[in-house]
């Protein structure tokens, strides 16, 4: 049998160190099984387009094209629903079985989809999230997503980012509903949120449709929560897309956001997408970091919910998920206390609790670090080249997070110029990587390029600048490919996926 756990592994940045106090970098890897190896998850996906006015022409007939490929991509056992909004929102397909008929069906709603008016992003959004949250906790299917398309602003309903992530957080607090027919309207009526957008009742065939299917149970498994475990994937479709309110929406549903510059793209990037959704290996993931007495944790370099324990002895990193051949680098600083000459010392252990989607255990995985300390040091002392390279990933995810920021501020000749020397500044240590000929670092060397000219005028900035650099951050935080046009981060079920689409 082939195996399906999680690999884990600790790496010091050099094997010996003084005995006296000092702070030094480590980093935990964690490294999911190959697509081949895996059981393909079953999945309950919710996808959610705009069809505003804006959208009218070729956007629609690209997306709705793309939406043909998903939907025969996926299998009998998965299931979709569709959501469109423009000014109202509208539930065009309950959560169907994609089986002969349900593809029918869907191909049908994906055909009949016009542009309309304005648009009511919070409103589709929080109904392709209710949806999920409605099924029944014996019908859910593994994996499950909302996947969001716009190509504007929001100027229907909610309109602000906190607005949007405080609602997302209401539903899914919210108590789960006593039927599985319940409206959104319901859910954030409890939670005095109802009065922000507008919806369209679901037809009595589409109620009937949505409680049928979810009668339907997939293959039997342990329960497990999956509302919670839910992501949110964004796709911002042109420069007037809003890429940081996208970014913080796909954040907050531990998903990703996809910038498509230009039409070439939205198939690419769905495909991208949907291969990663089929290969989720693993779900609900809690990291424990841990070091001896005396000593600390001083920072982890991660982007993921920390919780500090113990006087920062001990801290835990959650996970949304972890798809097959993706790799997780936990980079960290550690403060070691004085210590005696030894040939081993523990300086840290790192303990990795998680769902197995393929067997639907839960797993544990265990590991030390152990590092000599010395009175005196040799003299050939060499660096691990493995923690190398995560630090020059962490230096550019970083400065282009950095460099985003500096430039939304103000967007000016000054903040630009601040912008470019962030920069700058990454790529002298970049290119100064032990490994400066390695594929990854070339891949960081040419995404802050990129970042670069994206700040150099105005024009560069507002066309693409802005959401390239969100979404090249994102995507070297997180080590999960988010860009069509890019090879970093893509896994082989992400490649397959792509040449579908």
């Amino acid at each position: 049998m082939a195996d399906t756990q999680i690999k884990m592994t600790t790496t010091a940045e050099v094997s010996v160190y003084a005995c006296a106090p000092q702070t030094v970098w480590a980093m935990t890897t964690l490294k999911a099984p190959t697509f081949e190896n895996i059981r393909r998850p079953t999945l309950d996906i919710v996808a959610v387009i705009d069809k505003s006015g804006s959208m009218a022409g070729t956007k629609l007939e690209l997306v709705k094209k793309t939406l043909e490929t998903l939907v025969a991509q996926l299998r009998a056992c998965d299931r979709l629903a569709l959501v469109t909004y423009d000014t109202e929102v509208t539930l065009d397909l309950a959560l169907s079985p994609m089986d002969d008929k349900g593809r029918s069906k869907a191909t049908q709603v994906v055909n009949g989809i016009r542009d309309g008016s304005s648009t009511n992003l919070s409103g589709g959004l929080l109904e392709g999230l209710n949806i999920l949250r409605n099924r029944p906790t014996d019908s859910r299917r593994e994996v499950s997503s909302v996947l969001l398309l716009t190509d504007g602003l929001a100027n229907v309903g909610i309109s602000t980012t906190e607005g949007i992530i405080a609602a997302m957080g209401a539903v899914a607090a919210a108590a789960a509903p006593e039927s599985s027919s319940s409206s959104l309207a319901t859910t954030l009526r409890r939670a005095s949120l109802s009065n922000f957008f507008r919806r369209k009742s679901p037809t009595p065939e589409q109620q009937q449709q949505q409680q049928k299917t979810e009668s339907d149970s997939p293959v039997a498994r342990p329960p497990t929560n999956l509302v919670e475990g839910c992501t949110v994937y964004t796709f911002g479709y042109g420069s007037d897309a809003d890429s940081n309110m996208l970014k913080a929406i796909s954040d907050a549903g531990s998903g990703t956001y996809y910038f498509i510059e230009n039409k070439d793209t939205v198939a690419t990037s769905f495909g991208d997408c949907l291969g990663g959704l089929v290969s989720v290996c693993a779900q609900n993931l809690a990291l424990e970091l841990r070091v001896p007495n005396g000593c600390k944790l001083r920072k982890i370099h991660a982007r993921n919910p920390v919780e500090f324990k113990e006087e920062n002895m001990c801290a835990v990193v959650r996970l949304a998920d972890l798809q097959s051949e993706e790799r997780r680098d936990i980079v960290v600083e550690i403060d070691l206390s004085e210590a005696s000459p030894s040939a081993k010392q523990l300086v840290l252990s790192s303990s990795l609790e998680y769902l197995n989607v393929i067997t639907m255990k839960m797993d544990k995985v265990y590991e030390t670090l152990t590092v000599e300390r010395a009175t005196k040091l040799p003299s050939n002392i060499s660096k691990s080249t493995e923690v190398d390279v995560q630090k020059c990933r962490v230096v550019a995810a970083d400065a282009i997070e950095r460099a985003a920021a500096k430039a939304a501020a103000e967007s000016s000749e000054a903040s630009f110029a601040a912008a470019r020397a962030i920069l700058d500044a990454a790529l002298a240590i970049v290119r100064a990587s032990l490994t400066p000929t390695d594929p990854y670092i070339l891949g960081l060397i040419k995404d802050l390029e990129r970042c670069r000219t994206g700040v150099e005028s105005f024009t560069a900035y507002n066309s693409y600048g802005g959401s390239e650099m969100t979404s090249r951050g994102q995507s070297h935080w997180a080590q999960r490919s988010n860009k069509a046009e890019s090879s970093m981060y893509v896994s082989s079920a992400k490649s397959a996926m792509r040449s579908l689409f």
